[in-house]
């Protein structure tokens, strides 16, 4: 049986600067269906805006979208920053999400699982 070398898409992961994150982001390739990038800091659901590969400006116009968000009220807080397949892979040609989580978004999320705020059904 032949086997084949998986390797670690460099467009998929968390990072805690925007120096890699502009590096994650240039890495996306021109073969994704799209990415959703977050356009507001609401701390459950944020609201979003999907990018889909086109022409040349598609990568810096999700950078571009990435610093208007930081400089809404709230943005410094942001620490962490996450590229993810919606489907766990990093195919070619799957669609993606970008996160941005802060100390207190990343609390609100383990409170919430943890049932502090009730049940969700």
């Amino acid at each position: 049986m032949q086997t084949t070398e998986q390797k670690e898409a460099t467009w998929v992961g968390t990072c805690h600067n925007l120096f890699s994150l502009d590096e994650m982001i240039s890495a996306l390739p021109e073969t994704i269906q799209g990415i959703n990038v977050p356009i507001s800091l609401d701390h459950f659901n944020p609201a979003r805006r999907e990018v889909k590969p086109s022409g040349d400006a598609w990568r810096q116009e999700i950078k571009d979208m990435v610093r208007a968000t930081l400089d809404l009220p709230g943005g410094g807080e942001i620490d962490q920053f996450s590229i993810r397949s919606y489907y766990g892979g990093a195919g070619l040609d799957a669609s993606y999400y970008l996160q941005m989580s802060s100390p207190a978004s990343r609390d609100f999320g383990r409170r919430m699982s943890a049932g502090e705020f009730g049940r969700l059904d």
